[in-house]
């Protein structure tokens, strides 16, 4: 299985509506079980790891078909309303900024 470690620098004012979204998450499980079961991926796991030059998001993943899995995330993003988290202030999306 290959192994896929992603990384992104978090906008410095978003930490905390990551860290919600995450707390989000816990709630739905069987929600986050699906989508990574339609996605291919068989585990993932994220942290959000400070550094000198701001918060990052490194997310570590097991896929049978990492390109695949991708491309059906991105769609999945691109096409699905925004999910709100319990404190409406948004979903993930718009968190992270490219390194």
């Amino acid at each position: 299985m290959p192994y896929i470690l992603s990384t992104a620098f978090i906008h410095p004012d978003k930490t905390e509506r990551l860290k919600a979204w995450y707390r989000e998450v816990e709630h739905r499980k069987a929600e986050v079980l699906e989508t990574l079961n339609n996605e291919g991926v068989r585990q993932e796991i994220a942290f959000i790891v400070p550094t000198e030059h701001g918060d990052m998001l490194a997310v570590f993943s097991e896929s049978d078909d990492p390109d695949k899995a991708g491309r059906i995330r991105q769609v999945a993003i691109r096409d699905r309303p925004p999910t709100p988290c319990r404190d409406g202030r948004g979903d993930r999306r718009g968190v992270a900024r490219a390194q």
